[in-house]
Order: structure tokens, then sequence, then C-alpha cells
């Protein structure tokens, strides 16, 4: 695996997500027939010679691209407010908790190691179970505890499996959502 040719993998796979014309493909650090395919697609979507090779001037396109669109990448702004220093701990009740719990319910039709916790509006076994799954899918530290890190990484999970669509798109999508 070279970092070079995993970091434009990358890039065209999250551009693949906001533009239909490229192709998706999954990161793996060796430029194969999907990844100039890929490349291929950005090519012709952007008025480039449609070589499949990543030269100077493609590589060029694809990260000015992407650093245009990069802004949708991020966590959308959450119409809750939390505040940096709050931590809800096993057992505590906190109105956010309840949103929590309902994004984890909808995110465990996707993903079916993940367990729906109930709405309880506390942090109790089953909603810390699934906090520590989701801690483990965004290489947080697996705490159980909810916090902003937790908070903004649950929004952006929900954000991104919902606009994939299927099952198996957002598990594609998602493996490689972390790796920027």
């Amino acid at each position: 695996m070279t970092r070079p040719i995993y970091y434009i993998q990358t890039l065209l796979r999250q551009l693949s997500d906001v533009d239909p014309r490229i192709l998706p493909l999954i990161p793996s650090g060796i430029y194969d027939g999907s990844t100039q395919a890929s490349v291929r697609s950005f090519q012709a979507a952007y008025g480039l010679p449609t070589t499949g090779i990543a030269d100077q001037s493609t590589w060029n396109a694809i990260t000015a691209v992407h650093q245009q669109v990069r802004p949708t990448f991020l966590p959308p702004p959450s119409p809750i407010f939390w505040s940096p220093e709050l931590t809800l701990h096993p057992s505590e009740s906190h109105p956010h908790l309840y949103l929590a719990q309902a994004m984890l319910t909808v995110l465990a039709e996707t993903y079916t190691e993940l367990q729906p916790p109930a709405m309880t509006g506390r942090l109790d076994a089953a909603t810390e179970a699934a906090l520590r799954w989701l801690q483990q899918a965004a290489a947080l530290p697996v705490t159980g505890r909810l916090d902003l890190a937790g908070w903004h990484a649950l929004l952006y999970l929900y954000r991104v499996t919902l606009a994939a669509g299927t099952k198996k798109e957002a598990a594609e999508s998602t493996a490689t959502s972390y790796d920027l």
C-alpha cells in the first residue's frame, strides 16, 4: 500500500458521495482497475483527458474539487447545543439522550452489530453498549460516556448513513469516513 494512492482513492471515494458522476471505490492503496475507472470518471466529469492516470493535473483537480466540497463532509450544525464540558456518564439522565438514542436506533437498522437502545433519556446499559460501539467505529476512546466528540461522531455517522441510501453503501462509505 502506498500513502499517495490511498489518499487519492479516499478523496475520490468522498467525492463520489456528492457527485454521482464519479465512480465510488474502496481505498486500498493499490492502483487497480477500480481506481483507474474512478479516476477516468472524475476526468470525464471535469473536462480532463480521460486516461485513468492520476497525473499532476488530475491530482491537482481532484484536490481542488475536494477542497471546494469538503464542508459537506463535516457534521451538520447540531440543532442541539452540546457544551464542551458536558459529559454524560452511565446511569445519568439528560434530555439529549432521547435524541442520541433515536439516532442509535436508526443506525441499528443498517449496522446489525449495533443493538438499538430504548428511548429512556437515561444512559442505561443498552445505550452505553451502543455508545461503545460508536466510539470504537469512530476511533474514539471507548468509555461508554457521551461527550462532545461522541456527539459529533454520532451526528456524522447518522448523516453519512442516511445520505448513502442503502445498507451496503452506508457500510462502504463509513469504512473510509474517518480516514482523513
